[in-house]
């Protein structure tokens, strides 16, 4: 029953951004010569199975978000804002730093405005923070 329920969340997560395509990749999220800063991104509940945050860009802008392979997950940026789903590929608690954010510009410029997550089970979370580090 946990699988089905994991499997029903990663349909609708990438249903509903299905256009921006899988953003996994192998290069690093950031360079230091090129003015760009990685950051993870670490959620407070480690029962969180999938979870969706939206950043909004001030002083900092996201110039890719990246994911390890223990997590599935794309982003959809349309600036000020970024909208990024994430789900963990097993029932384990997505690890910090599993999302990893390429910032530009004043890293502390960038807000996570909301959050939310679900269990294994599907069920959503309350209280759930995420924050970039």
């Amino acid at each position: 029953m946990k699988n089905q329920a994991l499997r029903v969340l990663i349909a609708l997560s990438f249903g509903s951004v299905a256009a921006c395509g899988d953003s996994k990749s192998s290069n690093p999220p950031a360079t230091p010569d090129g003015g760009v800063q990685g950051v993870g991104v670490a959620f407070s509940d480690p029962a969180a199975r999938g979870c969706e945050l939206l950043l909004i860009e001030g002083a900092g802008r996201v110039e890719s978000v990246t994911f390890a392979d223990t997590v599935r997950g794309t982003f959809l940026r349309e600036a000020p804002r970024v909208a990024v789903s994430v789900v963990s590929t097993g029932d384990s608690p997505i690890a910090q730093g599993a999302v990893q954010v390429a910032l530009s510009g004043d890293p502390a410029g960038v807000e996570v405005k909301t959050v939310r997550c679900v269990n294994a089970q599907a069920s959503a979370l309350d209280g759930v923070t995420a924050s970039l580090r």
